[in-house]
C-alpha cells in the first residue's frame, strides 16, 4: 500500500515563492490498483511525482510504502518514477550501461541482468539498439529506453509524469498498453500524472488535481457524460468519447465500457459483421 497522508509542500526558494504546491494532500493506492491523476500545467504533479520517489521531503505529513516512510533509500527501490523529458532520466552514454545502472544497484545477478535488458528492451521494440550510443537516438527512441530502464527494475509502484509526451502516437499507445499489461499481470500499482484525459481513460479511477489539492474523482466510464464539465476546465474529450459522442447522435449509442482506440476498433468491426 502506498499512503500520502496531510502531505503538504512549499518551496522555500524566492523564485517559487515560498507558496504551498501540494496542499494537505490525503492519497491511497494499493497492490494493483492503476489511478490517473490528471492536472494541468503547474498544477503541483512534477511535485508530488518526486515526493513519491522519495526526491523532495514533504513539508508536512507522511508519505508510506508498505508501511515504511519513503526516501530514496528506504522504500524508494519500490517505486519506479518515469519523466517526461528522457534528458531528465539518462545518466549513461550507451543503451546497455543506462540498463544495467540500476539493476546492479539494487542487487540483481548478471544473468538476471541480462534476461530483462533483452525481456524489456523487447517490449518497448528497442532490443536492436542495445550497443548504440543514447545521442544518435531520436527523442522516442531515448524515451522508451529510459521507460525500459525504470520498468527492468520491475518496481510496485509506478510513477508516471508525462512520460508519454515526446512518444508518437504509436508508441504512445503500445506503451499505454504494455502498462494495462503489466498492472494485472504483476500487479504492478500505477500511479499516472498526465494532461491527457485520452492517457487517463487507461486507469482504474482518474482524480483531478488543481492548486496542489485533489478536487474530483470519477472512472473511465463517466468521461462522455462528463464532456462539459472536462471542457470547461480546459481538458480535450479523447478521440474515442468524441467518436462515441457522434455515433450516438447518429442513433447508434456504443457501450460505457469503449474507453480506448483498440476497444473502439474491436466493438465496431464486431457490430460490422453482425
Amino acid at each position: 500500500m502506498l499512503e500520502l497522508r496531510k502531505v503538504g509542500f512549499r518551496y522555500t526558494d524566492k523564485k517559487r515563492g515560498g507558496s504551498f504546491v501540494i496542499n494537505g494532500f490525503d492519497l491511497m493506492v494499493a497492490e494493483g490498483e492503476y489511478v490517473a491523476i490528471l492536472g494541468k500545467n503547474a498544477a503541483g504533479k512534477t511535485t508530488l511525482a518526486k515526493l513519491i520517489k522519495g526526491l523532495l521531503h514533504p513539508s508536512s505529513g507522511k508519505i508510506l510504502v508498505d508501511g515504511q516512510p519513503i526516501s530514496p533509500s528506504e522504500g524508494g527501490s519500490h517505486v519506479g518514477l518515469i519523466f517526461s523529458n528522457p534528458d531528465e532520466q539518462l545518466l549513461f552514454p550507451i543503451v546497455e550501461e543506462e540498463m544495467a545502472f540500476g539493476l546492479e544497484c539494487i542487487g540483481v545477478g548478471r544473468e538476471m541482468i541480462r534476461k530483462r535488458i533483452t525481456e524489456y528492451l523487447g517490449l518497448l521494440g528497442m532490443e536492436q539498439f542495445l550497443s548504440f550510443p543514447l545521442h544518435f537516438l531520436s527523442k522516442c527512441q531515448q524515451q522508451r529506453v529510459a521507460i525500459t530502464a525504470v520498468l527492468a527494475l520491475e518496481p510496485n509502484y509506478l510513477i508516471i509524469d508525462e512520460a508519454t509526451s515526446v512518444l508518437d502516437p504509436c508508441w504512445r499507445s503500445r506503451f499505454m498498453s504494455i502498462l494495462s499489461e503489466l498492472n494485472i499481470t504483476r500487479k504492478m500499482a500505477v500511479i499516472h500524472f498526465t494532461t491527457s484525459v485520452e492517457d487517463a481513460s487507461y486507469a482504474h479511477h482518474i482524480l483531478i488535481l488543481e492548486s496542489g489539492e485533489l478536487t474530483t474523482k470519477y472512472i473511465p466510464a463517466e468521461i462522455s457524460s462528463l464532456r462539459s464539465s472536462l471542457t470547461e476546465r480546459g481538458y480535450c474529450l479523447p478521440p474515442v468519447a468524441e467518436l462515441s459522442l457522434l455515433l450516438e447522435q447518429m442513433g447508434h449509442p456504443i457501450p460505457p465500457g469503449i474507453l480506448t482506440m483498440e476497444e473502439m476498433e474491436m466493438f465496431l468491426l464486431s457490430a460490422m459483421r453482425d
